[in-house]
């Protein structure tokens, strides 16, 4: 959950999200309440940090894509952690290995502006297609078998961003400084 990332959004954004949720037809569940053990009890009341809202209403720069980088958390899949730490120098270069059922290894790709690793030699018009080509009715999903490649990145949910909103995430990492990291992105323990 990237809560750290939504404590940086435009309020009116946060609100929009609750409207949205609030339209969702309910489902009964009965969670039982949570009574984590030590150190997890310690680490969950060490986590939380203020909140950081900012309004955000220029769409006409970068600055607008780093907004939807951080919104739709790019970052927590695309860039490489050490205990928990983000790699500063590996920031949106990928490789952050998620072990899956099987010893399977999935690793999100290189998004930086690197050319030969990266997506530095991508067009605008590229990107946009890249997503898009993720959306209903023209998607048809497929079953992936025990074993078989996979991928954490929800692709069908960007696929409804707009172009603009898309063309606003290529600009901003157009300005990611290229970090060469090849990406194997599959792979078994």
């Amino acid at each position: 959950m990237p809560f750290l990332n939504y404590g940086k959004m435009d309020p009116n954004d946060i609100y929009a999200i609750i409207a949205y949720m609030r339209t969702l037809k309910t489902i009964p569940n009965n969670v039982p309440a949570s009574s984590p053990k030590f150190p997890m009890s310690l680490i969950m009341r060490t986590i939380p940090q203020k909140h950081e809202l900012k309004s955000f209403v220029n769409k006409s720069n970068s600055d607008y894509g780093q907004y939807l980088v951080n919104a739709a958390g790019c970052n927590d899949c695309h860039t490489q952690q050490v205990k928990g730490d983000f790699l500063k120098d590996k920031y949106l270069a990928g490789g952050q290995e998620f072990v899956l059922p099987g010893n399977i290894i999935v690793r999100p790709s290189n998004i930086t502006s690197d050319p030969e690793t990266g997506i530095g030699a991508w067009t605008k018009e590229q990107f946009i297609k890249k997503f898009k080509s993720f959306a209903a009715p023209e998607y048809n999903p497929f079953s992936v078998q025990e074993g078989e490649f996979n991928t954490f990145m929800p692709w069908t949910f960007f696929a409804n961003m707009t172009e603009e909103d898309l063309g606003a995430i290529y600009d901003f990492l157009r300005t990611v400084p290229p970090v060469s990291n090849k990406v194997e992105r599959f792979s078994k323990k």
